[in-house]
């Protein structure tokens, strides 16, 4: 997923032992390292997409220390020796003891000091287990799939489906557990597809703004919910216009009066690809009957574009930007996975999103009665 970041690592052990700060504008961390080297440990903060370095010691002997100053809690990353990382929440007055082996990506890792990071180590733990079970559950599916088991697979596809609302249902309990810190809204934004839990996202954001109305991690996460809303069933589509594969500029207005299929897709997709030979039938079927398609590409390459409309033979309306994923209006609709669909009623209205195959026929089918 694209999107706000502050990932949760599965990370290496370090004690830190921390004495009591009497500095409210800091935060201290003191450690031990498990497997110290004659390198530098380093404190670091994801802002804007990019690490930023904090402060850096080396240790003494397998012990270490940091005192930063803090103005709120924050969320940074610890780097032992470009080797193990690990993830902890830290703010004003805050002193932390952590644990780690310090010499492997996958190592021993542990943070205490606040309720913050005990959640977050949790978290961790329940990701380390859905993640054993899914992986159990795909060998499983594929040893089946071998022999040509179709039932067994079946089985096996429904218990995915089980594990995974388990995992998502604890994951909300886990959430709420985090109360108003801003730990809520990281582990919202790494276990929930927004799309599908849309109204949790929302009333999270609601109660975050409410609590912490000048968090950047709150300001950032209300901005993503709120865009989200501008795309809802229900919704009038956000317009734009963009040139077309022959030159011209198409706005997306223009096509009122029409139903409409906004389609993101790219030459690259495989899924996208996949799925085109349905909608080529579907369209021959409706658009004399008042359907129209247009096709968004995600495409860099105006060649690559070009080739799979032809060879697909997509006689739709296409446009694009030509940027990829930095497409603006693939931004614009929050568009994080492709292919991605808007369906859009005579009136522009957003009235179903991402239906493939015969559930989009079946809705084209009843927009048009």
């Amino acid at each position: 997923m694209k999107s706000i970041v502050f990932l949760i690592f599965s990370c290496s052990v370090i004690f830190l032992s921390c004495s009591k700060s009497k500095d409210n504008a800091v935060f201290v961390i003191e450690g031990k390292v498990e497997n110290p080297e004659e390198n530098f440990i380093y404190i670091q903060e994801t802002t804007d997409n990019k690490i930023v370095k904090i402060d850096s010691v080396k240790p003494q002997g397998k012990s270490f220390q940091f005192k930063i100053a803090s103005k709120e809690n924050t969320f940074y990353q610890i780097n032992f020796f470009g080797k193990q990382y690990g993830l902890f929440v830290a703010g004003p007055g805050d002193e932390l003891k952590i644990e780690a082996e310090g010499n492997r990506a996958n190592g021993n890792y542990k943070v205490t000091g606040n309720n913050d990071n005990d959640i977050l180590m949790i978290a961790d733990a329940k990701v380390k287990t859905y993640q054993e079970s899914v992986a159990a559950l795909r060998s499983q599916f594929e040893q089946k799939a071998s022999i040509g088991d179709t039932v067994g697979q079946g089985i096996i596809f429904s218990q995915f489906e089980q594990l995974t609302n388990l995992h998502i249902k604890n994951c909300k309990k886990l959430i709420d557990s985090a109360g108003t810190s801003i730990v809520s809204i990281s582990l919202a934004t790494n276990f929930l597809n927004v799309n599908e839990h849309f109204d949790y996202m929302d009333s999270l954001a609601q109660k975050m703004t409410k609590a912490l109305p000048n968090s950047k991690y709150t300001i950032k996460f209300a901005e993503i919910i709120n865009k989200k809303k501008n795309i809802e069933i229900g919704k009038h589509a956000p317009d734009f216009e963009l040139a077309s594969s022959d030159g011209q500029f198409i706005k997306l207005s223009s096509l009122k009066g029409k139903i409409v299929v906004l389609d993101f897709w790219a030459s690259w997709c495989g899924p996208c690809r996949a799925e085109n030979p349905n909608v080529v039938k579907m369209y021959s079927k409706y658009k004399p009957k008042g359907l129209e398609i247009l096709g968004v590409s995600l495409d860099n390459d105006k060649i690559d574009w070009m080739e799979a409309i032809k060879k697909d033979r997509l006689s739709w309306l296409h446009v694009s930007d030509l940027k990829g994923w930095e497409s603006d209006v693939a931004r614009l609709y929050q568009v994080e996975g492709i292919p991605a669909t808007f369906i859009l009623d005579k009136e522009g209205k957003i009235v179903a999103k991402n239906l493939r195959g015969a559930e989009l026929e079946a809705k084209v089918a009843a927009l048009l009665k």
